[in-house]
């Protein structure tokens, strides 16, 4: 009797399902590098069921170079489901965008472009989405080219709409015939809500589980909206604060609201309606000028509250006497003014949010209280593991820093820290931090890389780095550090000048 050894079967010898099933334990970056090792995983590693993780951005400006890309887009046998395009606003990008959806628009399930629109070309590209759940589209006001609303395709399967308010502006529109299954809306209005807008805005209102709307509602009676469904809430807009009436009508009328962000100065007693009527609140945020004492006691109603962001001047007798909020573990507060007392200002913050684990401060404007600020920080809100310290406003000269952050070595056990923006040369520290393992060095216009090598000293356990856009540090500078930290991945985007 002989034995015969059995043939070794080659991996594309496996069915079509084996290898599916394979591809299927690949993130994405593994999937790309497999998919370059022979046609036939290439196919298998994008096909239409991983396709809908994968967004095409197209962002190109010559024209030359625009045709390259549709005409390698035609020759393309993949199913794209998300498409990002951002061609400009010429006559010749919508026959180049219409190209692209006659090729892809069976399957494209989300589509984005920030070239504007006028409503005839966008209804065009909508009759080629017929899948369409996603989209964001900016559209003109050019009333020569209006197209009345019947003329709209009805997108059965839109679920989410971002755009400007010019299409909700063309008369007669009915946003529900066209949306009937729209479920999140993000509106940005160019000037106040005109009756047109607010009459289709009303038509869909019911629907919404998220509306998001950048707009002065001081010609709109926003309380009328039936937003009985809604679970999430963002107006922003710079007269907000003088319709807090209105508000109050608003929130005793959105039992299911569970996240709300408002741009709004907001008032002791309006702050109590929403507390009173949206309990199941987890994140909130709103603007805390001139409101009065212990203000933010009402927030212990708020049992669920899990993210809290705080713009404005909060000052010690807004929070006085506050009871704890023992499951916020996100906190944000915009920094605007000095307090005359930090210690007893963060010592009382710390009683009242005890468990905060991610604490973000945004705006910091002194050279004295962005050192004494973060001390009290580190010392007292222990349990803080992400950390991000940003300011976003331009300094002048003198608050430029030469040397700082000696409060670093204050962070116990912060693991990943950001700090963004600052006015800073050098990143000097007496005392290290061993615990962060995660750090972000972002926008900084004044960084010298002579001085980057320091991060090594001062966080000796790092082991991601980030460096985006910081003005005066080079690729080279980044070789340098990578040399003295071998075990640290660094991600680094230069700012192009």
């Amino acid at each position: 009797m002989s034995l015969s050894t059995p043939m070794a079967t080659h991996i594309n010898e496996l069915p079509v399902e084996t290898i599916d099933h394979i591809m299927s334990y690949l993130p994405l970056a593994d999937r790309k590098s497999a998919s370059l090792v022979c046609h036939r995983w290439s196919e298998q590693a994008f096909t239409y069921r991983y396709l809908a993780s994968v967004r095409l951005r197209l962002k190109e400006q010559s024209l030359e170079d625009k045709r390259v890309i549709v005409e390698a887009l035609q020759a393309s046998w993949r199913m794209y489901r998300n498409v990002m395009v951002d061609f400009g606003n010429t006559g010749i990008d919508l026959v180049l965008i219409l190209v692209i959806l006659n090729k892809f628009g069976e399957w494209i399930e989300v589509f984005g472009s920030q070239t504007s629109f006028t409503s005839w070309q966008l209804k065009e590209m909508l009759k080629r989405l017929p899948k369409i759940r996603r989209l964001v589209v900016n559209v003109i006001n050019e009333r020569e080219s209006y197209v009345t609303p019947e003329e709209f395709p009805v997108l059965e399967s839109l679920v989410d709409f971002r755009s400007t308010d010019a299409i909700f502006e063309i008369p007669g529109m009915n946003a529900y015939r066209m949306m009937p299954s729209l479920r999140n809306l993000s509106l940005c209005f160019q000037r106040y809500v005109t009756g047109n807008t607010f009459i289709a805005l009303s038509s869909v209102s019911s629907q919404l589980k998220m509306l998001e709307v950048f707009a002065d509602f001081s010609r709109a009676p926003i309380e009328l909206l039936d937003l009985r469904q809604l679970e999430i809430l963002k107006l922003w807009g710079t007269n907000f604060f003088i319709h807090n009436e209105a508000l109050r009508q608003l929130f005793m009328r959105v039992p299911m609201l569970s996240v709300l962000f408002l741009h709004v100065r907001m008032s002791t007693s309006l702050l109590q309606v929403i507390c009173d009527n949206c309990p199941q609140l987890t994140s909130f945020g709103f603007i805390a000028d001139r409101m009065e004492h212990r203000a933010l006691f009402a927030l212990h109603k708020l049992t669920n509250l899990k993210i809290l962001l705080i713009d404005g001047c909060l000052k010690y007798h807004m929070i006085d006497g506050c009871r704890p909020l023992p499951k916020v573990e996100t906190f944000c507060i915009y920094w605007h003014k000095k307090h005359i007392d930090l210690e007893r200002f963060v010592k009382q913050l710390h009683y009242m949010l005890p468990n905060v684990k991610t604490f973000k401060v945004i705006g910091t404007r002194s050279k004295e209280m962005d050192h004494l600020l973060m001390h009290h920080i580190g010392k007292m809100f222990t349990k803080i593991i992400k950390l991000t310290i940003a300011d976003f406003e331009f300094p002048p000269e003198d608050l430029i820093l030469d040397d700082g952050f000696d409060w670093i070595g204050d962070l116990v056990n912060v693991e990943q820290l950001t700090l963004s923006g600052i006015p800073l040369r050098k990143i000097g520290c007496q005392r290290g931090c061993s615990k962060v393992t995660r750090l972000r060095l972002e926008n900084f216009d004044y960084l010298l890389g002579e001085n980057l090598l320091h991060v090594a000293e001062i966080f000796p356990n790092l082991r991601f780095l980030k460096i985006y856009r910081c003005t005066l540090i080079t690729a080279k500078d980044v070789e340098s550090l990578q040399e003295v930290m071998p075990n640290c991945v660094i991600n680094f985007v230069e700012r192009k000048r």
